[in-house]
This record gives C-alpha cells, sequence and structure tokens, in this order.
C-alpha cells in the first residue's frame, strides 16, 4: 500500500488513476506522506521524478461501442499524462474481468509493455 496512490493526476477527467514510481533498477519506490494527503481535485500533478508509472483502467465508456479502440476523451487523457512524464498502463475493462490472476495480468502488461 505504500508503494500505490489512486488519484486524480489529471482532475479533469472523472476516473482515478493508480500511480506508483519505479527506480532506475525497477524497484517501487515508496510514495512520500505529503503526496498521500494531497488532496483530489486540487490541480494536475506533475511528477518531479522521473520512473513514474499511471495505471489507467478502462470502463466501457472508454472504447468504442464493439471496437477495441479508445474514444477521443481516453486518447487526449492519455496523452496528457505522458506529456507530464507518466508513462501510461492502459488495462481494458473486457480483459480485466476475465483474468483469473490479475497479478500476473498486470505484469504481462508492464513488462511486455503491451497497449
Amino acid at each position: 500500500k505504500q508503494y500505490i496512490l489512486v488519484t486524480y493526476p489529471l482532475p479533469h477527467f472523472p476516473r482515478a488513476d493508480i500511480l506508483f514510481r519505479l527506480d532506475d533498477n525497477e524497484q517501487p519506490v515508496p510514495i512520500s506522506e505529503e503526496l498521500r494527503k494531497r488532496p483530489d481535485f486540487s490541480g494536475v500533478l506533475r511528477p518531479q521524478e522521473g520512473g513514474w508509472r499511471c495505471v489507467v483502467v478502462g470502463g466501457r465508456n472508454m472504447y468504442m461501442y464493439n471496437v477495441p479502440r479508445l474514444v477521443g476523451e481516453q486518447v487526449a487523457k492519455l496523452r496528457q499524462l505522458r506529456i507530464l512524464g507518466y508513462k501510461d498502463i492502459v488495462i481494458p475493462s473486457y480483459n480485466w474481468k476475465g483474468e483469473k490472476n490479475k497479478k500476473d495480468y498486470l505484469k504481462l502488461k508492464y513488462f511486455t509493455g503491451q497497449k
């Protein structure tokens, strides 16, 4: 729990994201108490250091109907996260629900760089 933060890095988007940071050796870095106490929707959360990842868990409205393609709002969100310095990891809702071992699924997404 000390390594993740569920918050709104872009307060103009209605869904919270999962943030974590890895050091140069790909090891998790504890999130500071100051950052943990930061109120939601208090402005854009721009990382001061490198290594930040943002897990974006997709809802059913994140993708076009019957097509596994992101809608424009989500494309804009991912672009803004990258500009701020986050590496995004997108978890589509249609994959997440069916995965028996969510931890293995997250590792696969992260280490293979699948979008």
